[in-house]
């Protein structure tokens, strides 16, 4: 297969840790310059935490690029040379108080957008979450923190989580959840 060449690309933005390029590719087939628009940052972590008694962790948190409050698993960047398990740790923490006993890393990474992102969500599974201190979110977070039975969970997934990393997550960890359903 004759697959695109990358010939160059421009950097049109570049702030709060956020790149947007112009990236140009040579199309083997017609031997013409395709124009792409890409853009993206460090990547992410998140977790699927369970507590012992089978209860999801969950945030509720207002998204600007949605405007509005978004139901979602805790997760967010990855720091620079932080290894994607310290910083889904670090933010479990930080966004609801719970540590997670166990954390199971749930494959490779998926890409936020195929075609036009660089950044990639790294998943996992967090078990036996205990709640160890009060959340301490970051100043430009608003977060609440939900605690849902999983199957409560599942049922929300099917009709009312827009957020593609808990979809991701859960589906994911689906093997390991088969005791608390």
């Amino acid at each position: 297969m004759n697959l695109p060449r990358k010939i160059r690309e421009e950097i049109l933005v570049k702030m709060y840790g956020k790149t947007i390029v112009w990236a140009y590719f040579l199309n083997q087939k017609t031997n013409k310059e395709d124009e792409y628009l890409l853009w993206g940052g460090a990547d992410i972590a998140t977790i699927l935490p369970i507590t012992e008694k089978g209860k999801v962790i969950t945030t509720v948190e207002f998204m600007q690029g949605a405007n509005k409050l978004i139901h979602q698993l805790p997760g967010g960047l990855i720091d620079p040379k932080e290894t994607p398990e310290a910083a889904v740790k670090r933010e479990l923490l930080e966004e609801t108080g719970y540590k997670a006993k166990r954390i199971i890393r749930l494959g490779k990474p998926v890409w936020e957008n195929c075609r036009n992102s660089r950044t990639k969500t790294y998943l996992f599974l967090g078990l036996d979450c205990q709640k160890i201190q009060k959340p301490n979110p970051e100043q430009t977070e608003h977060i609440s923190t939900r605690l849902i039975p999983l199957y409560k969970w599942m049922e929300k997934l099917q009709k009312t989580i827009e957020e593609p990393h808990a979809i991701s997550a859960t589906f994911r960890a689906q093997r390991h959840l088969k005791k608390f359903l």
